[in-house]
């Protein structure tokens, strides 16, 4: 009795299943109902899942061309700036050219005269002590150069010079000077026996006017300089010069 029971009640709940969906037993019998039955749950379900990723993906999308844009924007205006920007500073830098070109600067060009003989008519002494403006007539610098090999000391040592001056108002000197050991080479200082031509007893002739004077000075200060040298070829190089003179 008791199987009959349990029997009787699973078949009892099994015809009860199709009721609760609202549909009989002829349900699971055709499948023509069947394929309605998951054409109108199942596919749903499916579409609204799709239906709300697509929504999601055009909002991602939404969202990301507005960022473009606004990246786009940025770069528009910082390239406008950049023109408004060099714009200004080419008409500002014309300005300042007109300006010049109206109002010229009034400083004097200084140019090289040391080397261009042809182009004007001074140049500059080359003697960084000196710097004597010289008229392109003049061959040497009478100032600071030796009036026979025409070159100058950058340290002079007057000493080592010999000057043409005026001894008690007795004529008129040129005032140039030259070296000691070009006059001695030249035969221009010392005791010089020319004949004719020029006779000197411990006396110096200018190269340049001609002009006669004595030595005794220059005589002494090779004496002095080799008494208080402390070197053996510069008390050598002074007593010689003197016996010379």
């Amino acid at each position: 009795m008791a199987r009959v029971s349990g029997v009787q009640s699973l078949s009892s709940s099994v015809q009860s299943t199709p009721e609760k969906y609202g549909h009989s037993d002829d349900v699971s019998k055709s499948p023509e109902l069947l394929q309605e039955f998951l054409k109108s749950g199942p596919k749903k379900e499916l579409l609204r899942t799709l239906a709300k990723k697509e929504q999601k993906i055009l909002v991602a999308a939404k969202s990301k061309m507005t960022e473009l844009r606004r990246i786009n924007n940025k770069a528009v205006k910082k390239q406008d700036t950049k023109k408004v920007a060099s714009s200004l500073n080419n008409q500002s830098s014309s300005r300042k050219q007109l300006r010049k070109a109206e109002n010229p600067s009034r400083l004097p060009i200084v140019t090289d005269q040391s080397t261009d003989f042809g182009h004007s008519n001074s140049w500059i002494c080359k003697n960084s002590a000196c710097k004597a403006v010289l008229s392109i007539d003049d061959t040497f610098c009478k100032r600071c150069s030796c009036c026979i090999c025409h070159l100058y000391d950058d340290n002079k040592d007057p000493s080592l010079w010999l000057v043409c001056t005026t001894e008690s108002g007795e004529g008129d000197s040129c005032g140039l000077s030259c070296h000691i050991e070009c006059a001695i080479q030249r035969e221009k200082v010392g005791v010089v026996d020319l004949g004719q031509l020029m006779q000197l007893d411990g006396s110096y002739c200018c190269a340049s006017c001609g002009k006669v004077t004595g030595i005794l000075g220059s005589w002494k200060k090779q004496l002095i300089i080799a008494r208080d040298a402390r070197r053996v070829d510069v008390l050598c190089y002074r007593i010689y010069m003197s016996y010379r003179l």
